[in-house]
């Protein structure tokens, strides 16, 4: 193979791969603003503020180890079986 054409192939895998992960996060990203604003609509002040608690200790935890959302549904996924 020459250069040209390995390139290609690396490019379009890249693009292949940013497209999955962009759709992927725009339904995560829908579904927290869903969960938000059904949270807003009837969830009390507490439950708002608990839930807020919940998402920020796991999101610092998560940042700290430098684990991936992926890699802690695999690590599950590893303990079921």
């Amino acid at each position: 193979m020459d250069r040209w054409s390995t390139w290609r192939r690396l490019h379009k895998q890249g693009r292949e791969t940013r497209k999955a992960r962009g759709i992927i996060l725009a339904a995560c990203a829908a579904g927290i603003a869903l969960a938000v604003v059904v949270m807003v609509a009837y969830a009390p002040w507490w439950g708002q503020c608990l839930t807020a608690a919940a998402a920020f200790t796991a999101l610092i935890r998560a940042g700290r180890y430098g684990v991936t959302a992926t890699q802690v549904i695999d690590r599950r996924e590893q303990l079921a079986s």
